[in-house]
């Protein structure tokens, strides 16, 4: 019996918990409605007052009008008789403005100057530089020849060519010395001809004819280039 009762009374306690959970779950459901409708009854409101309100309707400025403005007829200015032209016969006409140059292209400009330099510097080497150059080979290519000449033919004697080719290298570097002052150009390739001939000549007269003895070869080799070196120098 007393297993039974206790039962009961367990069975009662839950019920009554769960009355009263009811209870409470109740209130929160009515709470929640009336906020639900103050909300809604406040968004009508709102809606309603922003219909109500209209704005103002904007009216369009007045127009503006323009001043009218009365043409008046054209009357050339008077002129004295210091400014007024003088009267030849035929119509005075205004002296014209100088003509404007049209405008210059810089590219043109710039490949025409550097065309007319470099034809310039063309003329200016070939006319200074290569002809003295090429006369020079000439000369020594003719001096060449002509000792060559006068050995097969046997015209003089070995000692007289050597001597007559020592004159001949002498005499280009003289004249080389005298012009050096008003032509530069023309006395450097003179002086370096004249300093072949004296080379070549030395060294035939060494070699092909053993008239100078080797030391006295070298000594004359060391001779013409320091004479060579001071011409190039001063």
């Amino acid at each position: 019996m007393e297993g039974i009762e206790k039962n009961i009374d367990e069975l009662e306690g839950r019920i009554n918990r769960l009355v009263r959970t009811q209870i409470g779950f109740q209130t929160e459901i009515t709470a929640l409605r009336e906020e639900l409708a103050r909300l809604r009854k406040n968004a009508v409101a709102s809606e309603t007052q922003a219909t109500n309100t209209v704005p103002d309707p904007v009216r369009p400025a007045a127009p503006v009008r323009e001043p009218q403005i009365t043409p008046q007829p054209y009357r050339p200015p008077m002129r004295t008789a210091s400014e007024r032209p003088p009267n030849f016969g035929a119509p005075y006409s205004s002296p014209t403005a100088n003509p404007v140059p049209p405008p210059s292209d810089p590219v043109s400009d710039f490949f025409a100057k550097h065309t007319e330099s470099a034809r310039a510097d063309l003329e200016k080497f070939i006319g200074e530089n290569l002809i003295s150059k090429i006369g020079i080979l000439v000369l020594i290519i003719g001096v060449g020849i002509g000792v060559k000449y006068s050995i097969d033919n046997n015209l003089i004697s070995p000692l007289t060519r050597v001597v007559l080719a020592y004159i001949f290298a002498f005499g280009i570097i003289g004249v080389a010395i005298k012009l050096k002052s008003k032509y530069h150009n023309f006395s450097a390739a003179l002086i370096s001809g004249g300093m072949a001939i004296l080379y070549f000549v030395t060294y035939f007269a060494y070699s092909a004819y053993s008239l100078i003895s080797q030391p006295a070869t070298f000594g004359l080799m060391v001779l013409f280039t320091v004479l060579t070196v001071a011409a190039a120098l001063f």
